[in-house]
């Protein structure tokens, strides 16, 4: 058990960083890691050079790699130039694009390319989708840069990961501002265990759906009732802007008002609820792969590790 380990650490209930310490250490981070963004310091203007320039890398990445498709059949090239290029439509990229902000409204994968295909590196290896960059949890904001043709993806910066994301996963805020006072503002509940069940109703009786490990949800009121904690949950409107309804999360559930101490004894305890839970590359199936664990072990903590394994070992403690 975990407490069978914690028990072996002197001094493991210690904090290792206090909340100032933790707040400059992800500071740190952001300089250390290029790939890892503060959202909402980004400018709010990008040059479509930059954009044009990466989408085009990804396109022709992909396009000249020989993969295959879940029944083992090689992807052929003329589907990367009959459905993908169509959809990603780069040469509209603006020579200045006005960013969108926004979040997402549910957990949801970020994508190599617009497309929900499948694509794996070796015939039966269907557990490791090429184009699965990573998964992005509820109320996390993103940058939006692009849309598709269809208008069913956005080309967006998250904190850790550009791609392309559902678009009807995102809700979009009026501005960065009103973006950052939402996010910033208020009291917030960290899910603590490995998921937890956001309610409809204050009966606790409809699901609406389930968080995962260091999710942070803002308090739609610092109090509580006899049973429930309300919280603020972001919905996507029809015309895509953002719109915001109270739901509750049982007092019961394995969550914290606040982030809890950063220890040894945490570290711990919050990666022994993840014994037994779905591998998922990138994020697939809700899942975790091994960098996806660490990240949502520390960030229940409130340390934001990078996504990548290799980020994650150059940054350390």
């Amino acid at each position: 058990s975990a407490e069978y380990w914690i028990r072996r650490i002197p001094g493991a209930e210690k904090p290792i960083k206090t909340i100032d310490q933790i707040k400059h250490f992800n500071e740190e981070i952001k300089h250390m890691v290029p790939e890892n963004f503060d959202v909402l310091k980004l400018d709010k203007s990008r040059p479509g050079k930059a954009v044009i320039a990466q989408l085009q890398l990804e396109y022709d990445t992909l396009k000249n790699r020989k993969l295959f498709d879940v029944n083992d059949k090689v992807v052929p090239q003329s589907f990367f130039e009959q459905e993908v290029k169509p959809i990603m439509q780069i040469d509209q990229v603006p020579s200045k694009i006005k960013v969108k902000w926004g979040v997402a409204i549910r957990a949801t994968s970020v994508r190599a390319i617009p497309t929900i295909v499948e694509m794996i590196e070796g015939r039966g290896d269907v557990e490791f989708d090429q184009l699965q960059f990573s998964l992005i949890k509820l109320w996390t904001p993103v940058a939006i840069y692009h849309t598709s043709s269809d208008g069913k993806w956005y080309y967006l910066q998250a904190p850790y990961v550009r791609g392309w994301v559902k678009s009807k996963d995102i809700a979009i805020f009026e501005g960065r501002d009103e973006l950052k006072t939402r996010l910033k503002t208020g009291s917030f509940l960290v899910v603590t265990g490995e998921s937890v069940r956001v309610f409809r109703d204050a009966t606790l009786k409809d699901v609406l759906q389930r968080p995962s490990m260091g999710t942070v949800i803002p308090m739609a009121s610092s109090k509580s009732s006899e049973g429930a904690y309300p919280v603020w949950m972001p919905y996507r409107k029809e015309n895509g802007e953002v719109g915001l309804t109270k739901c509750y999360i049982s007092r019961k559930s394995d969550v914290t008002k606040g982030f809890p101490v950063y220890s040894q004894a945490n570290v711990i305890r919050q990666a022994f609820k993840l014994l037994g839970a779905r591998y998922g590359w990138g994020g697939m199936y809700n899942g975790r792969d091994c960098s996806g664990f660490t990240h949502d072990v520390f960030l229940s903590m409130g340390v934001d590790l990078p996504r990548d394994s290799k980020q994650q070992a150059m940054v350390g403690t």
